[in-house]
């Protein structure tokens, strides 16, 4: 925002927020394993791929409940 109006921004394609190439994983990996993905691209959020669709996304949060027994 240059402006500091949100209006600038909440009309925008969600296109521009994209940045830099996008990272999946797969159902098989272990929470461990995509803990440690997204680390090391330093990212929020994984989409999970299966025979070419999305089937899910994991997300920091997901890694919270998991790791906390919840």
């Amino acid at each position: 925002m240059e402006t500091g109006n949100v209006a600038e921004v909440t009309g925008l394609a969600v296109r521009n927020l994209i940045a830099g190439e996008l990272f999946t994983t797969t159902p098989e990996k272990t929470i461990n394993q995509v803990a440690q993905e997204m680390l090391n691209k330093n990212i929020g959020a994984l989409p999970v791929i299966e025979n070419s669709h999305l089937v899910g996304l994991v997300t920091e949060f997901d890694l919270v409940r998991a790791f906390s027994g919840g």
